[in-house]
C-alpha cells in the first residue's frame, strides 16, 4: 500500500481474492486440521447448513468425536452455527476447496445413500427429516444420478440451486438438465438464466436462442445482453 497506494490496490480484484485465499489457506494449515475435521469442512463447503445428525452420518463417527471436531472448527471460526445446524464460514470457502478439493462423485453418492437410509428411519414429522431428504436429493443430483427414477423429495428452490451450483462447477450438461426441470416447475428468473447459460456452455446455441426468445418477458434487458453476448 505504501508503494502503490490504497486506490490502486483496491482496483486489482484478482490480487485481493488471491491474498485472501492465501491468508486463509495458511490459517487452516497452522491449525493442524485432522482427517475428520477436513471431511466436515469439505462436507459443509458443499452442503451448508447441515444438522449435527447428518454430519455424523456422513463422517461415520461417534457423536463425541464429531462434537469435539465441530467445537474446534467453531472455535477457530471455520464454521458457525445456523438455525438448521452448522454452516461453513463464507470467507474460507475458496481456501478450503483449494487445500482439500471438492467432494468426488463417489463421495456425493455415498453421502446421498447414507442420508437416504438415515431419513427412512425417521418420522416425517421430525425436524431433521426434511433436511435429510433434501440433502440426499442434492447429493444424488450432483453426482449425476437420474433422480427422476428414484424416490427423491425436493423443493423448487432445491432444483434451482442444483442447476446453479452445477453450472459454477462447470458441469454444464447436468446443469442444463436440471435447469430445464427448474424452468418447467417454477419459471423463476434465476432458473431461466442459468438454464440458458448452461445451454450455451453445452454448445447448444440454437436451443439457447429459442429460450431467450421464449422467455423474453421474464429476462431483464441487462440479462438478455449478457446472454446474447455469450452466444456471440
Amino acid at each position: 500500500i505504501s508503494e502503490k497506494g490504497l486506490g490502486v490496490i483496491l482496483t486489482n480484484e484478482d490480487r485481493i481474492k488471491e491474498s485472501r485465499r492465501t491468508y486463509f489457506s495458511r490459517f487452516i494449515i497452522r491449525n493442524n486440521i485432522r482427517p475428520i475435521e477436513k471431511l466436515i469442512l469439505r462436507l459443509l463447503n458443499t452442503y451448508s447448513p447441515l444438522p449435527f445428525e447428518i454430519i455424523q452420518i456422513c463422517c461415520a463417527a461417534n457423536d463425541k468425536e464429531v462434537g469435539i471436531s465441530i467445537e474446534k472448527l467453531i472455535n477457530i471460526s471455520l464454521i458457525s452455527t445456523h438455525d438448521s445446524g452448522y454452516k461453513i464460514s463464507t470467507p474460507v470457502k475458496e481456501s478450503i476447496e483449494k487445500e482439500y478439493g471438492q467432494l468426488s462423485p463417489d463421495e456425493h453418492l455415498k453421502i446421498s445413500t447414507s442420508i437416504a437410509d438415515y431419513a427412512s428411519r425417521l418420522n416425517s414429522k421430525d425436524a431433521v427429516w426434511l433436511d435429510a431428504v433434501r440433502t440426499s436429493f442434492y447429493a444424488a443430483a450432483f453426482c449425476g444420478v437420474d433422480v427422476s427414477k428414484g424416490d427423491y423429495l425436493y423443493l423448487q428452490s432445491d432444483i434451482v440451486k442444483i442447476a446453479q451450483d452445477l453450472y459454477h462447477n462447470m458441469q454444464y450438461e447436468l446443469s442444463a438438465k436440471y435447469g430445464k426441470i427448474a424452468v418447467d416447475e417454477c419459471k423463476s428468473y434465476k432458473a431461466i438464466s442459468y438454464y440458458i447459460r448452461a445451454l450455451i456452455q453445452s454448445n447448444e446455441p440454437d436451443t439457447a436462442r429459442d429460450n431467450i426468445t421464449k422467455f423474453d418477458s421474464k429476462l431483464s434487458r441487462a440479462e438478455k445482453l449478457v446472454l446474447n453476448g455469450f452466444l456471440n
